[in-house]
């Protein structure tokens, strides 16, 4: 562009000097040449001034929601690229190759998909601007590894291309598993017990370099000095306290196990007790992920206590929901219910619905269970006495006395409910059970067109049945979206209803 001074603007003495300062602005990359004229009749002046203007690169970030997943899950990918330069930067194209062991879900902006490799045509950057990209993956049921990720992006004026930083998730599912048994059920003062824990790494893949095994003995329990073996060799107990039994448990392969054995004494601070109930549980963890330890669910032994020459009396009360007449997964304990052996002896059942009636003198009684004390009929038992709930029983030693209660016809719980608001959304969750089968309802309304991402979890334990607990729904404004799905369980009513997550977002174009 030519800029032309008016030449009544500027005077100049002989011998005066004055400077023009001329600023502009390069709009690319390249060379760039400035000229200045300067006349003064028929004498002319003439500069010249070249500059090799440059391109700041581009800079590109990724991140991902989770360092450390199992497999299976969703990983979340996020990237942004940014235009640190004062003009726009055009034809930008991000390519993202992916990891072999995933599978590309969506994302926003949609790619292109080939293979495994994303490619996402983001058009122009503009100066100073940015874009950013959103993906999601699905790891596939692989084991034991690490999953990297790591995007290229180039333009027009830059087609070298710049890398992102690289993501890196560790996929670990390690499956540490125990399991106990006393060699004892019923004891007395001075009687030994013998103990075996068993810990089985019950993964496919995911290695353990350190395991350990913890065993909390009651009062009234002792450890045998030099019982303790791991494996048929000796170990010792690293837990100074006298009632904790801690063992270093060493190395578990996948699929390998360990066993725990150790004997203990009964002594005279169990008297006075019904039982004695000692838990252990175990953990471990590898030493690349020294923070992720997994632990097993805690498992105990409860051995009896009993007089010499004396016998006990054990058994369940529970509602029986299938009618077989012996206690399954689908039955529900009672509590409280009381039960009453002949000349006076009575038992409360505990969360489990379980009693126990200990210290009878052997022979052959009439138990009845407490009709007061339960919300439902007792079902007929063969060898049953004409009154229901009454039963004759020969006890020697241990024996056992159950008592099933019938199921009221059309049985049923009531519903629960939960409702949820966000920002121009509402969700409204109905529970309803019959038995051990839990029927959920979610519905969802919009105050304008929305994408809904739904997250409800299911109660701890709780075995999924039918439909799905986690769905991505668009809802229409004003026009509400009934969900529904059935998982199975046998937690109380008040456990069974969980607060849904839900995260809103623009729905599809």
């Amino acid at each position: 562009m030519d800029v032309i001074l008016d030449p009544t603007s500027l005077t100049l003495t002989q011998g005066e000097r004055r400077d023009v300062v001329l600023s502009v602005t390069p709009w690319g990359a390249g060379r760039l040449e400035a000229q200045l004229q300067a006349a003064c009749g028929d004498v002319v002046a003439r500069g010249l001034a070249q500059v090799d203007a440059t391109l700041l690169p581009l800079t590109a970030s990724k991140s991902v929601d989770r360092s450390t997943a199992k497999p299976g899950d969703v990983l979340t990918y996020t990237l942004t690229v940014t235009n640190p330069n004062p003009v726009p930067m055009t034809e930008v194209v991000l390519t993202d190759p992916l990891d072999a062991h995933v599978r590309f879900l969506d994302a926003t902006p949609a790619p292109q998909v080939q293979g495994q490799t994303l490619t996402f045509l983001l058009g122009t950057v503009p100066a100073q601007g940015s874009a950013t990209v959103t993906f999601r993956v699905h790891l596939d049921k692989t084991d034991d590894l690490t999953v990297p990720n790591v995007a290229r992006v180039v333009t027009a004026e830059q087609p070298q291309g710049i890398p992102t930083n690289t993501v890196k998730t560790t996929v670990w599912d390690p499956k540490l598993v125990i399991s106990k048994v006393s060699g004892k059920t019923i004891v007395q003062v001075g009687d030994t017990v013998t103990y075996t824990v068993t810990v089985t790494n019950a993964s496919t893949a995911a290695a353990l370099d350190e395991t350990t095994v913890q065993d909390r003995l009651p009062a009234g329990l002792a450890l045998n000095a030099g019982t303790l073996r791991l494996n048929g060799q000796r170990v010792v107990d690293i837990n100074p306290d006298p009632q904790i039994i801690e063992v270093a448990g060493g190395a578990l392969t996948p699929g390998q196990t360990t066993v725990l054995t150790y004997t203990t004494t009964v002594t005279p601070e169990a008297i006075g007790r019904l039982s004695l109930r000692n838990v252990a549980q175990a953990s471990g963890v590898r030493s690349a992920q020294v923070t992720e330890r997994v632990s097993t669910t805690e498992v105990d032994a409860i051995v009896k206590l009993a007089p010499a020459d004396r016998a006990v009396l054990l058994g369940r009360v529970y509602l029986d929901v299938d009618g077989n007449g012996q206690f399954s997964a689908a039955d529900r304990p009672v509590q409280g219910a009381r039960v009453v052996v002949a000349g006076g002896e009575a038992a409360l059942t505990d969360t489990l619905g379980r009693y126990a009636v200990p210290d009878l003198r052997e022979g052959r009684y009439a138990v009845v269970l407490d009709r007061a004390s339960v919300p439902y009929s007792p079902a007929a038992q063969p060898g049953g006495l004409l009154l229901g709930g009454a039963q004759l029983v020969n006890i020697y030693g241990t024996a056992t006395a159950d008592f099933p209660l019938l199921p009221p016809t059309g049985s049923g719980s009531a519903g629960r409910s939960t409702v949820l608001t966000g920002q121009g959304w509402r969700a409204e969750k109905q529970v309803q059970r019959q038995g051990t089968e839990v029927h959920v309802t979610l519905t969802l309304r919009a105050e304008r067109d929305m994408t809904l991402q739904l997250d409800d979890p299911l109660p701890t334990g709780a075995a999924l049945l039918q439909g799905q607990s986690n769905q991505r729904v668009t809802v229409r404004a004003q026009v509400p979206v009934t969900l529904s799905y059935t998982f199975q369980s046998d937690l109380p009513d008040a456990a069974l209803t969980t607060d849904p997550v839900i995260h809103a977002g623009d729905p599809p174009k």
